[in-house]
Parts: C-alpha cells; structure tokens; sequence
C-alpha cells in the first residue's frame, strides 16, 4: 500500500510492507483526489546481522544511523530498506520504533520485507480480508549500502540540541535529570513498557525526577494493565498517562528553564518540550527508565545486571 500523510513517523507502517510518502500542506490534494505525484526515492539498503544484548534496543541502532547519517545528505530522498538475518530476532514493535526514526535520519521513509514474523502479524489483524505482499526486485538499483551488528551496539543518548549528536549513555553518568518521558511514535509499544517495568520492578523514581508514561494506544494501555506493567511503573512512582503525542510537545510536563529532561521521544531540539532553555537528552526506554531511578543518565546495563 502507498501512503501519503502528513507525518514521517508512519513510516513504522514499512514493518508490513506499506510505503509512507510524507508531504506537508499538499496533503489535502490526496484526500480530495486519491492521488498524488511523488519522485522516486533512491533506496539505501542497511543489512542487519547479530542480534541485541539485553539492555540494548532498536532505539539504540536509530541513534547510531542518527549518528552516521544525520549530519549529512546521503539519505536525502531516499527510502532506507532493512535487510539481513538480523531482521528475524527484530519484533514488530522493534520494527515499527526503528523504521519510524528514519525519517529523522534524514530518509523520506523506509520499509522491510514481509517475513513471517509481519505475515503472522497481518493474519492476526486482517480478519479475513485478502491481503498480499510485495517484495523487492533481485535486481533493483541501490545507491547506498550499510551493515549494522546489532550485538556491537550499546545504550546510547542522543545530546541536545542536535540528534545526529549522539554517545554511549555510561558517557554521560552523573548528568542530573528532572524529567523523563516514555512514550511517543518512537517508543510507546508494549516492548517498550515491558523494558521499562524491567528496570524499574522493586525501585523507586529519584525524589527529584518526574516520570510520564505514555502508551501508543488504548489496546497497548490494555495489554499493559493486563501484564500488570502499568502496576510496576506506577507502584515504582511513574505518572500513568492516557495514549497521545503529550509529552512530546509538552502538553503535558512543559520544561521549564534551566531544566533537563531524558526522553523517548524523536526530537530535541530547544523549545521542543517547554523552554527554549530546557535540556532534552533522547534514549531508549531502557536508558530513560534506569536515569529515571537514579535521577542521572546512566547506563541501564547496570540496573539490569544488579536486578
């Protein structure tokens, strides 16, 4: 299925083979005509092998494409396509999480074949309705190639106010935090929460730290409740919200000056959550959750190995 929408982030729907084309005010033209023109985006493909370490995520492989790629042109209109026997150990939450954060990379959008965990995936939704895939052709042109051992990754932290600046959190310990945020298009999935509760089962958010937790959806706040997720992170001090874009602009938990936040969420650049003069490190649920208790950026590493 092609995809016009006003928002990159939906390139999470590349996990069952969508592709997203994200536009600004033209999109009206799509709504009202059911078409719309595009130019061909060159493909860059990245090939995945190994597999995460316990207290890494796939946040931490967007961090590290930020890293390489964010600073430069070389993903300008182009769609990233995700390969490799990597993908296969990659659940869909993880898939949709690190194909959302290539636009902010510096892609157009991106996408990943459809193996069978996203085939098991569509079955469990389509209810019946027909559906197929598409797969890419053996012989289409590629104009840029990357591999990523997902097993030499480590937890990183994006430092404002650019996202292409990014380091190993364990850099960073003894950075005061106030605020920490799970949620957003990034990092509101069940995955997610399940990291999160990881950390913080049997611990307590920093006396100084307020900690928001966003679910993506009302079926993702469902299962958590059920999983008894939500129990764990409010029972450890965390402020349960209902599912939204809300601490990402600051509706909710505006910073104010002088402040320092540490966020799941896509961007960080001044003013983006409160003040212009408020601090917002990104991470993953991991790395937000163990700064979150210790009331500084750290390494979650060493919650998840004292546990």
């Amino acid at each position: 299925m092609l995809v016009f929408s006003d928002e990159g982030n939906i390139a999470a729907l590349g996990a069952v083979g969508a592709l997203n084309f994200p536009i600004s005010w033209e999109v009206i033209v799509p709504m009202a005509t059911d078409a719309n023109w595009v130019v061909v985006p060159h493909t860059a493909r990245f090939e995945l092998t190994g597999a995460l370490r316990r207290g890494v995520m796939a946040r931490d492989l967007v961090q590290a494409i930020n890293a390489e790629f964010g600073e430069t042109d070389l993903l300008l209109q182009s769609c990233v396509e995700f390969a490799g026997p990597g993908l296969a150990g990659l659940s869909m939450d993880a898939r949709q999480g690190l194909l959302s954060g290539m636009y902010h990379c510096g892609a157009d959008t991106a996408v990943m074949p459809v193996d069978a965990t996203a085939r098991a995936y569509v079955e469990a939704r389509a209810a019946g309705r027909p559906w197929h895939a598409e797969d890419s052709d053996a012989d289409a042109d590629v104009s840029l190639r990357r591999s990523y051992d997902l097993s030499a990754l480590e937890p990183c932290v994006t430092v404002p106010p650019e996202q292409h600046s990014v380091v190993a959190a364990r850099e960073l310990r003894g950075t005061r935090v106030d605020h920490a945020t799970i949620g957003s298009c990034a990092n509101n999935r069940l995955e997610d929460l399940r990291a999160a509760a990881e950390v913080l089962r049997g611990r307590r958010v920093a006396p100084h730290v307020t900690l928001y937790v966003s679910p993506g959806s009302p079926e993702i706040f469902a299962a958590a409740a059920a999983e008894g997720l939500l129990s764990v992170l409010s029972d450890a001090g965390a402020m349960i919200l209902g599912p939204g874009c809300n601490t990402c602009f600051g509706y909710v938990g505006a910073l104010s000056a002088g402040q320092t936040a540490i966020s799941t969420q896509q961007q960080n650049y001044h003013g983006r959550s409160g003040s212009p003069e408020a601090r917002i490190f990104l991470g993953s649920p991991y790395v937000v959750a163990a700064s979150a208790a210790a009331g500084e950026i750290m390494d979650p590493r060493e919650m998840l190995e004292a546990a």
